[in-house]
């Protein structure tokens, strides 16, 4: 049976998941260090190989 709700199984709420996860790992110390990784994680997320076939 599948769960009535999963967000493992909504596709932007492990999106979101993951670019959290990205962001936190890097620390930002102040708005525009935090707004810098934001970006930089959406870009990753974009190319990265798991978020390629999660979203065909």
């Amino acid at each position: 049976d599948i769960p009535p709700y999963s967000q493992f199984l909504n596709l932007i709420e492990y999106s979101f998941h993951w670019i959290k996860a990205y962001v936190q790992s890097k620390e930002p110390l102040n708005w525009e260090a935090l707004v810098s990784e934001i970006r930089n994680a959406i870009t990753s997320a974009i190319y990265h190989p798991k978020m390629e076939t999660l979203f065909q």
